[in-house]
């Protein structure tokens, strides 16, 4: 399942590539996690 996550804190964009929201895939909150890490490192 795609789900966005809306990173709603101008200094937390900074680790999406100033992306303010981010589309995932996962079919748990901790696979979406997964995924989002695994597309923005660090």
């Amino acid at each position: 399942m795609s789900v966005k996550i809306n990173i709603s804190y101008p200094h937390l964009q900074q680790f999406t590539a100033n992306q303010d929201v981010v589309e995932v895939n996962g079919s748990t909150v901790g696979e979406c996690l997964n995924h989002l890490v695994s597309q923005f490192p660090g």
